[in-house]
């Protein structure tokens, strides 16, 4: 059990330093909406993660399903990615000092941003893939008991979510030193990099590496 702690531990802090979309909308939405919305955003990611989990553990067939029209998720998922990085980049700026970050912010606005988390996460193939091979390699291989895969599983899940909160506060406590200039730029490189991320799905889609 504790091996399985410290693993799991392990796993999610190596993907707690990995740079990608999921990171970029992070700290985008935890600068112009708070540090609440960037807690049910964290949160709809997690729970696509635990989700593809699940599938992995219990059902086989649909992996296999997923799999064989990976083609058609990784399309669609590249395309909702540069959209992503377009509304980034063309999004108008408001002076920070003018930006009011209320603490009522409505249920309907978190949900939104937790289903936005879930999305983006669940549109990328590599998600996917990633967990097959941590399912195959890092928990088939050392044991088959549910208890020991479930606690392993949840370690790596609860380290990714605290990291992930982690990013989200220290982005919030910038917004003391922002500009608009500072706003607008950071705006054009997250939204670069989402693109970025989509061409390249584009690119692994022509190149048959999917």
């Amino acid at each position: 059990m504790f091996n399985q702690i410290i693993e799991g531990i392990g796993l999610g802090l190596i993907m707690a330093l990995m740079i990608g979309p999921v990171f970029f909308m992070l700290i985008n939405i935890s600068i112009k909406n708070g540090f609440r919305s960037a807690v049910y955003f964290a949160f709809g990611v997690v729970l696509s993660d635990a989700f593809f989990i699940t599938i992995i553990e219990f059902s086989k067939s649909l992996v296999g399903f997923i799999n064989e029209n990976r083609y058609w998720v990784a399309l669609f998922g590249g395309v909702v990615l540069i959209a992503f990085g377009l509304s980034s980049i063309i999004k108008k700026v408001k002076d920070p000092k003018d930006i009011k970050i209320e603490s009522d912010i409505g249920k309907l606005d978190l949900l939104l941003e937790a289903i936005k988390g879930f999305v983006m996460n669940s549109l990328n193939p590599f998600v996917l893939l990633f967990w097959l091979s941590v399912s195959t390699t890092l928990v088939v291989s050392q044991t088959n008991n549910l208890r020991d895969t479930v606690i392993f599983f949840s370690s790596t899940l609860a380290t990714i979510f605290i990291t992930d909160l982690l990013k989200g506060a220290m982005a919030i406590s910038l917004k003391k030193v922002m500009t608009v200039r500072f706003i607008s730029i950071l705006n054009k490189v997250s939204g670069a990099g989402l693109i970025l991320f989509g061409f390249r799905l584009f690119y692994l889609l022509l190149s048959n590496k999917i």
